[in-house]
């Protein structure tokens, strides 16, 4: 089997306002799965309106659900039936409006096999015989839907790059496509582009360079995170390798200062007489046969040398981490569970790399880390086995809706999708589900009393649900003319934005409608005294919480900044999606797709419960029962029920 190496670069992403794109990279990790082999993608949105930013995101997760769906199909089928269902939920969006510039491409790879289409502009350029081909001219891809799919087989040596069109004229413009095409993935394309790092300071847009190797030849390059830009092997450290010409250059310096002279006398020959003999051809090899002994047994002393101070070093860090967990579990014993859990947390840290240490305490270290881990799983009250339901599943056939997030009202669970104007309502009770529809879409929502739910539906309109009917009942005058407006909560009746001003798209605020009665709402008021950086969700029980993309929690109470916390949490979050509590809850409920889990804190950051399952591949959204003891959790088009203990 072939095995794709990848290289990502985003070119300035908050460059260009209402400009936004991504690549994606999906690897299976199931036997199963893996029989259709993996995805990649690149989506560029140019949207003057600036409401499409989760958009992305969305439909590569649609992608994802769909071409995974059936794994005893071909790679071609798989893909030609999941752009079916794409094409759908992209028509029911109005994709091909001209307000919007929509750019998507799709590649999957099986082995050697390759199938990919696109929407829109994008360049696609393939290296075939040190020859670069464009293409998206033979693509001849439409602005609103998927329509034809190029397939073929991809050779080790073959290249995929895709970009934007600005990208490629600057590439073009410097001469810089041949040179990556040319060079190795990875740190020689680093260097290539730094060197126009000036030159590239306007450009915008995304590049996505996918190439083909043998697995002898090459490490598969996956990284965890997309921390940095470029996609990078793992570092393991390795021993030094012995360099004959280093130790005869060593020699050579060396030699010069030997006093030869004593030697001559002891033996009763002379030096200068001895140096002018002629030797014969047997000599000569047999003095570079000595003198290549010579290289390689001192070549082999120092490895050894090297090898016998990094296992000292081992051993001393190893006894060091043994140290920790010593002291964690003295703390443990004293009830002292943070402290303990931050140090054993510590530990981990410690002992991760000398698992991957190609040594004689290689097999140690991999005990020790697997002490550690569950040392820190217990404390940190983690679990995959327990029980939950498979309560719905939303059918795909006679329900217009691809939902993305989930509202509770007592016995009633609303579905929708921030880009549709469609509304499904599943009874718990009498397990029967009605769908509606609205001209706009819809796109937060929230529980305003027993009876009724509002809907925001941007730019400002709000829409009540009451009855069985959808109303538009109020028009919001907004904060500032470019609003932006994330996550929304109603505490009071009065409703709260969690949003930022598109002109700074990194400073967050919360503003806040009081509630006038009869369903109308007063002038915005922008309800913090400092900004937050970075939102990501929010909740209210009566102090508004937030959470930011860099995983911490802020309490906010009146206005004004309480506290910020620092999740303390093993395994480390990586990307934490949404924040939840309620009046009269005493948990925060927080929802980590990347990692399949929901985590379960008191309000002082403590963890309750963590709960992970497999199962959970594509986890959009939850909703909590009033009395906390219920999860509804939303993955993909099902619906689990778990009940807490």
């Amino acid at each position: 089997m072939k095995i794709m190496e990848v290289f990502e670069l985003h070119f300035n992403p908050r460059n260009k306002k209402g400009l936004t794109f991504d690549t994606f990279c999906f690897e299976p990790e199931t036997a199963v799965k893996k029989q259709l082999g993996d995805l990649y993608m690149v989506g560029l949105i140019k949207d003057v309106n600036s409401q499409n930013k989760s958009l992305l995101n969305e439909l590569s997760s649609l992608i994802k659900t769909e071409y995974y769906r059936e794994t005893n199909l071909t790679s071609e089928t798989a893909l030609k039936q999941s752009l079916k269902t794409v094409n759908a939920f992209l028509k029911e969006l109005k994709i091909g409006e001209e307000q919007v510039r929509f750019n998507f491409f799709i590649l999957s790879c099986q082995n050697s096999k390759i199938n990919f289409s696109q929407i829109g502009n994008l360049k696609v350029l393939f290296l075939k015989d040190n020859k670069i081909v464009n293409l998206d001219e033979k693509l001849g891809a439409k602005k609103d839907s998927f329509e034809n799919i190029i397939s073929g087989k991809i050779d080790p040596k073959n290249r995929i790059m895709i970009l934007n069109k600005e990208v490629y004229e600057f590439f073009c413009q410097n001469n810089i496509l041949e040179k990556i095409f040319s060079v190795n993935i990875g740190k020689e394309i680093d260097e290539i582009l730094h060197k126009f790092k000036k030159a590239a300071s306007n450009l915008t847009g995304p590049v996505l360079l996918l190439s083909n190797f043998s697995p002898s030849s090459l490490k598969k390059i996956t990284p965890e995170t997309k921390k940095s830009k470029f996609r990078k092997a793992a570092s393991f450290f390795k021993l030094p390798k012995i360099n004959p010409l280093f130790y005869l250059q060593r020699i050579r310096q060396v030699m010069p200062r030997i006093d030869f002279s004593s030697w001559g006398k002891k033996f009763k020959m002379s030096w200068l007489s001895f140096k002018k003999e002629r030797k014969s051809a047997l000599q000569k090899n047999i003095s570079l046969i000595l003198l290549l002994s010579l290289i390689l047994l001192f070549g082999f002393l120092l490895s050894q040398k090297e090898k016998e101070k990094e296992k000292s070093l081992a051993q001393e860090l190893i006894a060091q981490i043994e140290s920790k967990t010593q002291q964690a579990d003295s703390l443990l014993e004293q009830k002292n569970v943070q402290e303990a859990n931050l140090l054993l947390q510590e530990a981990w840290d410690d002992i991760l790399p000398q698992t991957k240490n190609k040594a004689s305490l290689e097999e140690k270290a991999k005990l020790l880390k697997q002490k550690i881990e569950e040392k820190l799983f217990l404390i940190n009250n983690f679990e995959e086995n327990f029980p939950f339901e498979l309560i719905f599943n939303v059918p795909s056939v006679e329900v217009k809706l691809l939902p993305q997030n989930i509202i509770l009202q007592e016995q009633s669970i609303y579905l929708f999708n921030p880009f549709s104007g469609n509304l499904l309502c599943y009874n718990l009770t009498t397990d029967k589900y009605q769908q509606y529809s609205w001209k706009q879409n819809l796109s937060l929502g929230g529980v305003f009393n027993k009876d009724e739910v509002l809907f925001f539906s941007r730019p400002n309109n709000i829409i009540l649900f009451k009855e069985n009917q959808l109303e538009r009942i109020f028009n919001l005058d907004l904060p500032y003319p470019e609003a932006a407006f994330e996550d929304f909560d109603i505490f009071r009746s009065g409703l709260y934005f969690l949003g930022y001003n598109l002109s700074n798209a990194q400073e967050g605020a919360v503003v806040k409608y009081a509630y006038l009665g009869d369903l109308k709402w007063q002038t915005p008021q922008s309800w913090l005294k400092q900004k937050t950086v970075e939102p990501n969700s929010m909740a209210i029980d009566g102090s508004i919480w937030i959470l930011s993309k860099n995983n911490t929690i802020s309490r906010y109470y009146a206005g004004q900044l309480q506290e910020t916390m620092n999740l303390n949490i093993f395994p480390e979050p990586k990307n934490i999606s949404k924040i939840f509590t309620a009046p009269g809850l005493p948990y925060l409920y927080l929802l980590e797709p990347s990692q399949k889990r929901i985590i379960i804190l008191d309000k002082k950051g403590s963890v309750i419960k963590q709960l992970q399952n497999s199962q959970w591949d594509n986890l959009l959204d939850f909703a909590v029962h009033e009395d906390g003891k219920i999860i509804y959790l939303l993955n993909g088009v099902s619906i689990y029920k778990i009940s807490i203990k």
